[in-house]
């Protein structure tokens, strides 16, 4: 059963590893109406000039979301708006805001 369990882990890896740079696909549709491709592009491009900070950010997010589970999942009360509100600040350091 060992070698299925690393399977699974770098195959979880992967998955990561592709998906990271396109987190800022769907605030980039919303906030500057870029059309799905540009976005898309966007956020790699973004992202890409960002990759350590976001891994590292991203992976201390993941371990906070692990410990929140320990207590019956209770601390999701907490942790969850926490992601929301650091996915935010992530945005807003990355791409700005435009003034209306």
């Amino acid at each position: 059963m060992q070698p299925n369990k690393n399977i699974n882990s770098v195959s979880g890896s992967l998955q990561e590893g592709i998906a990271a740079p396109y987190v800022f696909t769907m605030p980039l549709i919303i906030e500057k109406n870029m059309d799905f491709w540009q976005a898309m592009e966007a956020s790699r491009k973004a992202v890409h000039q960002h990759w350590f900070k976001i891994f590292f950010v991203y992976a201390l997010v993941g371990i906070i979301y692990i410990l929140s589970l320990i207590p019956l999942g209770i601390g999701l009360i907490w942790a969850l708006p926490f992601f929301v509100v650091l996915h935010g600040v992530l945005y807003r350091r990355i791409f700005g805001i435009d003034s209306v």
